[in-house]
């Protein structure tokens, strides 16, 4: 029997996340099985554990991908045209926005699975703790190109960047356990503690 190169290798795991991330959407964690997920991708149920140990993994590889790409595609650009808290706002939104464009459900199963995962494995929680990280780090450089572009004084962007953080997550935990709030409301809300954090430190009072 011949054995599969690898670059063919890499096609096929590629094919089991992206047939994944629909099946997680579409019918949620629990009800998308392996045996659904090799179904649809196409291949025999114990081939999928040739590439991962369980469906736990499969979810993390789902999640931690679209995270980081995310991130990547999120990188801030500052528009002096703009209103400078509704730009850090917007911006912040850029990073989240395709997450939340699934349902609730979906979203708080996301969690769940992603807690017990990280429990089982401590090499997730790792690696779902770097996520945090690149994202602060990203907030803090863009803050830091607004302080040396003379349009924010100066301040520690490291740790505005972690309460930033704390709001954005604080609110995304209120938006998934609070069945009647929209993302409008998410936005809005978020906008308004943004605005007593950083408004002091704007220059030219724009």
């Amino acid at each position: 029997m011949a054995r599969i190169s690898k670059e063919d290798q890499e096609v096929v795991k590629n094919k089991i996340i992206e047939v994944s991330r629909r099946l997680f959407n579409d019918v949620g964690f629990d009800k998308a099985s392996t045996k659904m997920i090799a179904k649809e991708t196409g291949i025999a149920e114990g081939t999928i554990f040739n590439y991962f140990s369980s469906k736990d993994e499969i979810f993390f590889e789902v999640f931690y991908l679209d995270h980081i790409n995310d991130m990547d595609e999120g990188i801030y650009k500052h528009d002096t045209d703009k209103d400078i808290i509704e730009e850090i706002n917007n911006n912040i939104f850029k990073v989240i926005s395709k997450m939340l464009r699934m349902p609730k459900r979906v979203l708080l199963e996301m969690g769940i699975v992603t807690i017990k995962i990280a429990k089982k494995k401590p090499e997730f929680f790792k690696k779902m703790a770097s996520m945090d990280f690149k994202y602060m780090e990203i907030i803090a450089e863009y803050l830091d190109g607004m302080i040396k572009e003379d349009e924010l004084r100066e301040f520690d962007t490291k740790k505005m960047s972690e309460i930033i953080f704390g709001i954005l997550t604080y609110e995304l935990f209120l938006y998934l356990y609070e069945k009647d709030l929209t993302k409008k409301e998410l936005k809005e809300t978020i906008k308004e503690k943004l605005e007593i954090l950083l408004r002091g430190y704007i220059k030219g009072g724009n």
